[in-house]
């Protein structure tokens, strides 16, 4: 799938990519957690995890220029995928991603699946 970068998600940090997908979670009754000093875990577990209404989500996010996926977190979200029932997601987002992330917090889309 081909998508249009705009020059806005180009700019944005991961930072504030997260701040706003946590407040739009929390909008939409997502309970959303986030460890704010990830220093002392294990390496490569994903940003948020967020839970409402039996489903979970598991994402990384990434800026959208120069961003970097490490070979941990790679194989967290790989596992988690794997581990995937129709009820669990494991996904990196981009800025890029906002609406599709958005979508799915609304309950409209799942997967590849409008809901």
């Amino acid at each position: 799938m081909s998508k249009l970068i705009n020059q806005t998600d180009a700019l944005i940090s991961e930072a504030q990519f997260q701040e706003t997908l946590v407040e739009y979670a929390e909008l939409w009754g997502w309970l959303v957690w986030h460890d704010n000093d990830s220093r002392r875990n294990d390496a490569g577990f994903p940003d948020l995890v967020m839970v409402k209404g039996g489903k979970i989500i598991f994402a990384e996010l990434k800026r959208q220029k120069r961003y970097k996926i490490s070979t941990k977190q790679l194989e967290w979200i790989e596992a988690l995928g794997k581990a995937s029932g129709p009820n669990v997601m494991a996904a990196i987002w981009f800025p890029s991603d906002r609406d599709y992330a958005e979508a799915v917090l609304r309950g409209e889309k799942w997967g590849n699946e409008d809901v």
